[in-house]
């Protein structure tokens, strides 16, 4: 189904579920008493169309279902994605045995169920269909990588390794985003990446990349981002979540 953004952020206000996930939330705005009044009206005509909310104006029980986890879902891998000039947040998100997939424009929301037992690939394959680049994953440190891209011609010779990656960040982008991964426990305390998973699409294929470490000795790590690199990598980041 689709629902316009700030009809659904209304909803879940309105059945006292709180904000809308980060990836969904409509950008705030201050409207005056009249438009405050066309705003409600607006919402409330979405709603009623798109079948989320009975004759009182309280969501149906089958969206009640869905909207704790388009808010607060237990399990989240979710993101944006840059691809031209269109940005677009997705979120695919699990609570119990329930797992739905929202992707927004930042106008419209679409919201449907997918298998729980797919959520992270399914948030995968909402990325632009676009192959891997070639090679394999490489590890410099980012200091090392700064410093080289700071010094340009005068960092040569580098440490082969140093110099691919160098070359790679340096390719034309046509299209980019970052993942996140985060959960809840039972009592409700929250843990995500603070650094997400990157890509890249750029005129050699698309690539991924991630830091690892902090400080000085944090390390930076890029290679091809196929769908099944992309999950392992994003897997591998949450098992990180304390």
């Amino acid at each position: 189904m689709d629902v316009p953004v700030e009809a659904l952020a209304a909803l879940a206000e309105r059945e006292q579920m709180g904000r809308l996930h980060v990836t969904l939330r409509p950008d705030p705005a201050w409207l005056s008493e009249t438009e405050r009044d066309e705003a409600a009206k607006r919402v409330d005509d979405a709603l009623a169309l798109a079948g989320l909310v009975d004759s009182r104006g309280r969501a149906t029980a089958d969206f009640l279902d869905w909207l704790p986890l388009l808010v607060r879902p237990v399990i989240e891998y979710y993101g944006w994605v840059a691809t031209g000039d269109r940005t677009y947040g997705v979120l695919a998100a699990a609570s119990g045995m329930q797992a739905v997939l929202a992707v927004s424009d930042g106008e419209q929301v679409g919201v449907q169920e997918i298998d729980r037992e797919r959520v992270l690939e399914t948030l995968v394959e909402q990325l632009p269909a676009v192959g891997p680049g070639g090679g394999y994953v490489r590890s410099v440190r980012v200091a090392d990588l700064t410093e080289a891209a700071r010094r340009g011609e005068d960092a040569y010779p580098l440490d082969p390794v140093l110099s691919d990656v160098l070359t790679l960040v340096q390719r034309p982008v046509h299209g980019s985003g970052e993942l996140y991964a985060g959960r809840r426990d039972d009592v409700g305390r929250y843990v995500r990446l603070e650094e997400p998973l990157h890509y890249a699409d750029t005129d050699w294929g698309r690539y991924l990349s991630y830091t690892v470490g902090a400080g000085p000795d944090a390390e930076i790590r890029i290679g091809p981002a196929g769908p099944a690199e992309l999950c392992g990598a994003l897997r591998a980041l949450e098992r990180t979540l304390n």
